[in-house]
């Protein structure tokens, strides 16, 4: 505290000390104090209740989202080596009709740098890591899971969430499709793809504007 905002305070207790030697036998004092300490709580009740509605008023609006290029580790434009580098050697690869293939099974004449994605499974999710065509560079990385969250979340994101917690924490999306129990939403500037059934979100992805599939 400041030496000046000290003398202050001083200054207001010692003249309501002198008011109250004044005046106390004129002045009911006792119900002034009352009175005084109920307004206090009054005015205290009703900031804090402002404050609580302006939080939770907040939580209705879409925030501010930059777009996104990292998600569960990874970052868009990493090679392939870089990803083995932070997930390790992938246990699975996907081949050209998107057939999951154990990487301890391959053929002789394959390694997993000749498959474009990749597949991590882990704390009840698996995390899908996707290669341009010449596999040089990482295009998209999403999340499944089969139940609730197990992904990281991507902008707030994270499966489980409804489509309105989708809305309310990334605004109204670019595109949006549905094909049979799957509503996919796409948010083109944020490079961000969810995708939703039976209203709850199960796929959360990052996939670069030159994502090809």
């Amino acid at each position: 505290m400041e030496l000046g905002t000290a003398v202050f305070l001083s200054s207001i207790v010692l003249a309501v000390v002198i008011l109250y030697v004044i005046t106390k036998d004129r002045w009911r004092w006792r119900r002034i104090v009352k009175q005084a300490a109920l307004v206090c709580l009054c005015l205290i009740v009703l900031v804090a209740a402002l404050g609580v509605g302006a939080y939770f008023w907040g939580l209705q609006l879409p925030q501010e989202v930059q777009p996104q290029n990292a998600y569960a580790g990874l970052r868009l434009g990493m090679t392939q080596e870089e990803v083995m580098h932070v997930k390790g050697y992938p246990p699975i690869v996907f081949d050209g009709s998107m057939t999951k293939v154990d990487t301890k099974r391959l053929e002789k004449e394959k390694q997993v740098t000749d498959f474009r994605d990749w597949s991590y499974s882990e704390y009840e999710r698996e995390i899908v890591v996707t290669f341009n065509p010449n596999r040089a560079a990482v295009t998209a990385i999403q999340c499944y899971s089969s139940k609730t969250y197990r992904c990281p979340d991507l902008s707030g994101v994270r499966d489980g969430d409804s489509e309105n917690d989708v809305v309310r924490k990334l605004g109204n999306p670019t595109s949006s499709k549905i094909e049979g129990t799957t509503k996919e939403m796409r948010y083109r500037s944020l490079n961000i793809v969810i995708r939703l059934t039976k209203e709850q979100v199960y796929l959360v992805a990052l996939r670069h504007p030159s994502h090809q599939r």
